[in-house]
């Protein structure tokens, strides 16, 4: 997707958890959260190459993220703000395994634990912090 010149832009988070980073301001974003990004805000938003995470297409957030975390526009009506879907649930469920886990004083009995939470879990094992040179 290119980016608009077109300031204000408004977004909405599809998927709750996703952090929002917008130079100085941020949030973590609940599913159905509209944000407006100002042209300040999205110069901050890019990389070294230029490239801003605003502009990620469906297919470049699913490569990322395992799906779709945003969409540009208002919220269509009736989502609702932290209406939680699937992604958030699960999400939930490997914070508790993860808690629970680091728990465990036994160093075996808790390296077995997080094979089982990483076996159970394997949307949670995708490393998003890498650039967006090829975005």
């Amino acid at each position: 997707m290119n980016p608009t010149n077109n300031f204000p832009r408004t977004f909405h988070v599809l998927v709750s958890g996703l952090t929002v980073s917008l130079g100085v301001d941020g949030f973590v974003g609940l599913r159905g959260h509209e944000f407006t990004v100002t042209e300040e805000q999205y110069e901050e938003t890019r990389n070294k190459f230029g490239v801003s995470w605003l502009d990620m297409t469906v297919d470049q957030q699913v490569e990322r993220w395992g799906h779709q975390m945003f969409a540009s526009g208002p919220a269509p009506e009736g989502m609702g703000i932290g209406r939680d879907d699937i992604h958030g649930a699960r999400h939930r469920q490997w914070m508790r395994a993860t808690e629970e886990a680091q728990r465990i004083s036994d160093p075996d009995e808790r390296a077995v634990a997080f094979r089982k939470i990483k076996a159970d879990f394997p949307e949670q094992n995708r490393n998003s912090q890498r650039t967006l040179r090829t975005y």
